[in-house]
This record gives C-alpha cells, structure tokens and sequence, in this order.
C-alpha cells in the first residue's frame, strides 16, 4: 500500500471510529430479510475497536465485483453512459480501504465477468479508486465451466480460502480467530461458504449477502452499511455466520452516513494538499537559504 494511500486510509479509520461513537440512528435495524435471521451490527455499536488484534492477519475477504462493487445492471440499462457521484466512489474507496486496513491486504475480489472487466470498469467509472485496486487481488472465472462436478467460481474461492489458510503462521493454523468472510449480491457468491468451512477445521467462515438486483442508490447503501459494520461482524463470537443488508435500516439515515464519508474524503484529500504544499515552499525556502549561505561562503573565500 502506496504511503499517500495509507496516510488517507488511516484519517479516514480513526474518522471511522469516531462516527461510531457519534452517530445515532433512529432505526436501530434492518428489516425482515428472506436470507437469514441474522443482521449486521448497526453502524452505532461503541464496543469493537480497530485494534482488535484477532482481525488482522487472520482473515481472508472473497469479494464480488459486478452489483457489489460496481452497478453493472445499471450501467447495462444505460448502455455504459453512468456517472457515479462522489459521495458512491467515496463509499466504496472508504469500504474497500477498511477490507484491506482489517485484513491486512488479505481481500480477494473474485468476477466471473471477462478477464480485465474489473480493472477496465474501475478505470472508467470509479478511477479514483485504482490505487486502491491495486492492492487487491482480482481473479476472473469463466462462468460456466464447470470443474469436479462445481461451478468455476466456487472452486476458485475454496482454492482462495485453502491457499491463504496453507500460508497461516504455523500455530495460528486452525485457531478460532481464523475466518473466511464472503460477499455478494448472488447466492453463487456465498454458497461456497459450507465447502469452505468443511475443508479448514476450526476456521469459522460467514457469508453477507446483498440485494440480487440493485439500483446504484441500493448499493451505496449496503457498502455504507457495511462499511459502519465490517468490525461488528470480524469479531462476531461465532454464533452468527450469515448477515444479509438485502434490505438495511433507514435510507435517509444511511444517505446522510454516505454524504459524511464524501465529506470526510474531501477534508482529508484538502488537509493533504496543504500538507503537500507546505511541504513543497518549506523545501524551496531551505534551497533558497542553502543556496544563499552558499553564495556568501564562496564571496568570502574569494575576498
């Protein structure tokens, strides 16, 4: 991770747990969903930290792309000519930046879409967040090849879950605060959950799913609520494995959490710039002051 990028992640996760101990919602949870009885943390809970030491290093993330992260159905209708508002990109930057910050690098986003899709769509519709991109590693399945019997993008998560398990410290392997966290919009994007969980003991593995026909607004939404409840469900004990946000808490509630990470992003963009000028006239006044104490000495040797 580039030192400029973790300097903004870093504003903007304590900006984070901050809001958390600031903002109040009036709805205080979700509504019914037809996936699971259990819901993500609301975006108030005071009592997870970002210090969490279980978090880091032992988790692994499995993203999908197109619906999750990028509003594919959306830009389909509108035969490719969308554009996504700042406040959009500044969710997913500030909810992908959070996956990498608590996972210590370790999140995969995994597309059945055309190789090249997601660096391609990033690169024209949120290209703020290619820095951030290049810190996560995407793969491309096809989708229907099927190998042994599964569809191509179930082998290929239980591949990503076994090969991040294999390359644990040896006496973390197996231990409880191993976990495997999976996240979509399909239920292809989270039923490789049981495969998982059977092939690495004592890992717990959970899935989250999301709206399975979103609007762009729907999708803002669920990364904001998420982003609010990424640590609530990192340091779940256990007894809740499956969340669904298909349907999160009050949307106006959830529009003005959006519009304050925008507004976060855009402060701490400023106060880097500033930061970034000040710098720059600090070392041209000590060039101009090397130069001159330069010149001096040569006029008093020549004298």
């Amino acid at each position: 991770m580039s030192p400029q990028l973790k300097s903004t992640t870093s504003t903007l996760l304590l900006d984070h747990q901050q809001q958390q101990q600031q903002l109040h919602p009036a709805d205080n949870s979700p509504t019914s969903s037809c996936y699971s009885p259990c819901y993500c943390q609301t975006p108030t809970s005071t009592g997870d930290s970002l210090d969490d030491g279980s978090i880091n290093g032992h988790s692994m993330v499995i993203l999908d792309w197109d619906d999750t992260i990028v509003p594919t159905q959306a830009l389909i209708s509108h035969g490719g000519k969308l554009s996504l508002s700042s406040a959009y990109t500044s969710v997913v930057e500030a909810f992908l930046s959070l996956l990498l910050e608590l996972t210590n690098g370790n999140v995969c986003i995994l597309s059945s879409s055309t190789e090249g899709w997601v660096k391609e769509s990033c690169k024209i519709y949120l290209p703020r967040l290619l820095p951030v991109l290049s810190n996560i590693k995407v793969i491309h399945t096809p989708k229907q090849h099927l190998q042994r019997g599964i569809k191509q993008k179930e082998a290929s998560a239980v591949k990503i879950a076994s090969e991040w398990y294999s390359h644990l410290p040896k006496g973390n392997e197996g231990s409880p605060s191993s976990q495997v966290l999976l996240i979509g919009n399909q239920i292809g994007d989270i039923s490789p959950s049981k495969m998982i969980s059977s092939l690495l003991p004592n890992t717990s593995v959970k899935t989250c799913l999301l709206k399975t026909h979103p609007s762009v607004q729907d999708i803002q939404r669920q990364l904001t609520y998420l982003y609010y409840s990424l640590i609530s469900i990192l340091t779940d004990d256990g007894n809740h494995l499956d969340y669904s946000v298909a349907d999160a808490s009050s949307e106006a509630i959830l529009d003005l959490y959006a519009a304050d990470i925008d507004n976060r992003y855009t402060i701490t963009v400023t106060r880097r710039e500033i930061q970034e000028c000040d710098d720059d006239i600090s070392c041209e006044g000590r060039q101009k002051s090397q130069h001159n104490n330069n010149s001096n000495r040569f006029v008093l040797t020549t004298a």
